[in-house]
């Protein structure tokens, strides 16, 4: 991982001798919770659950204490959000998209075909020694970017904090997808485990 003012760029490789296959949302950052665990995450699934994502996790050098995001009140009017999302419904595909991909996957249950699309369309595919890398906003008023359920970390201005990310792929997530999706990735294996970024000590704000 490497910093700038605003952003990181993430770079992933493939050190070993197989092809892995596993999932990562490449458009956003979640904040780091301790024992976070994916499957549970799931079981509570709202879209977009940023899931996938990896984890940003800030640590204070010279107390070696993990911060705690914060998740400050947001009044939320369902009711009017709701009304936007009828009025609007012309403006948004994804809905009609995920239909049919539980239809084309004959997957019975919707939830499990929203978390059936989001894994698959997910996978990062890499073969021995190949490596990809990618772009991504870092805002710690908002890790994730969101409207709502906002998650920041309260940092001291001009405080250097050790920076990195962090990501566990259990294999409750490769349950989720049918076995046609699996016989299609069996030139790769399913990777399982933790995947963590080097540290980097940089100030909470930039200069």
């Amino acid at each position: 991982m490497e910093l700038d003012r605003k952003s990181a760029i993430v770079t992933i490789k493939n050190n070993s001798t197989k092809n892995y296959a596993f999932p990562i949302e490449l458009t956003n950052l979640k904040a780091y919770y301790e024992n976070d665990i994916v499957c549970e995450y799931f079981n509570s699934y709202h879209a977009p659950s940023h899931g996938l994502s990896f984890s940003l996790k800030l640590t204070d050098p010279k107390t070696k204490q993990i911060l705690e995001p914060q998740r400050p009140h947001i009044h939320i009017d369902f009711e009017a959000f709701e009304k936007y999302l009828k009025e609007n419904r012309e403006c948004f595909s994804l809905d009609q998209e995920k239909k049919e991909w539980q239809v084309k996957h004959k997957i019975k249950d919707k939830t499990k075909a929203d978390l059936n699309y989001y894994i698959y369309n997910n996978l990062i595919f890499l073969r021995p020694n190949q490596k990809m890398s990618y772009r991504i906003l870092i805002d710690l008023e908002n890790i994730s970017s969101e409207i709502y359920f906002v998650d920041r970390y309260d940092t001291k201005p001009n405080t250097k904090y050790l920076f990195q990310l962090y990501t566990e792929i259990a294999d409750c997530i490769y349950d989720l997808l049918t076995p046609e999706q699996k016989e299609e990735l069996k030139d790769y294996t399913l990777f399982t485990g933790k995947i963590i970024s080097n540290i980097i000590d940089c100030n909470s704000t930039p200069e």
